[in-house]
């Protein structure tokens, strides 16, 4: 089988994976304290997006509660090009991520983004006693790397709602968008979250703050 026709079958797979009805899984109370994997695409495709992704970031920390020195909920930066990158540890230091977000750049290589999401959720925010959320920025245009783990997604997205998580994304979205698109798509529905798909980069840092003030909604 051809690369083109594997990523065609994969991408058809995930289409019928993610729409299994997200009302039979039974939800975990929405309340507690928070903890946010914040997802941002580092890869190659998102290099000529730098300063609209910085900005971006910058607006979504600085919606968040806290003081300007302390944020709450627990933050991790976590970039996808190539593998998961760790930029910033849990913390809730405001100005070590706005630190980070200042200088984000791309990693190069493709987009990573499924395989780093699963391997966060196992890391970061399984086994915790604060309530999950993802928060991803990225630009899909199916440069992906790897072959989409759809099985493993579907277990991991009913374990994810059982523990009250919520998912929310912002996706730059060309003619080539994929199977993260339809991911981010079905998670940010299936738990009550916030997606949009962009046609430019530009309105990210307007985004983004909505999406900080979601979260921040959520804090208790």
């Amino acid at each position: 089988m051809s690369r083109g026709l594997q990523v065609l079958v994969a991408a058809l797979v995930a289409v019928v994976a993610l729409t299994a009805a997200p009302s039979r899984v039974q939800t975990a109370p929405i309340i507690g304290q928070l903890r946010v994997v914040l997802i941002v695409d580092s890869s190659s495709a998102m290099s000529a997006m730098t300063n609209p992704f910085r900005s971006a970031l910058q607006s979504f920390l600085e919606a968040l509660p806290g003081t300007p020195e302390t944020l709450e909920p627990e933050v991790t930066l976590i970039s996808t090009g190539g593998q998961l990158r760790v930029r910033v540890p849990v913390t809730t230091d405001r100005q070590k991520l706005k630190k980070a977000a200042g200088e984000f750049a791309s990693d190069g290589g493709g987009n990573a983004f499924l395989d780093t999401m699963l391997e966060a959720d196992k890391r970061f925010l399984k086994n915790m006693e604060r309530r999950p959320v993802f928060v991803v920025m990225m630009n899909d245009n199916s440069a992906y790397r790897g072959e989409p783990r759809i099985d493993e997604y579907n277990t991991f997205w009913r374990d994810f709602l059982k523990r009250g998580g919520r998912a929310h994304a912002v996706v730059i979205r060309g003619m080539n968008s994929g199977v993260h698109t339809d991911i981010l798509m079905h998670i940010t529905s299936a738990s009550g979250g916030y997606y949009d798909a962009l046609a430019v980069p530009s309105a990210l840092p307007d985004q983004m703050k909505y999406v900080g003030a979601m979260v921040a909604a959520d804090t208790p």
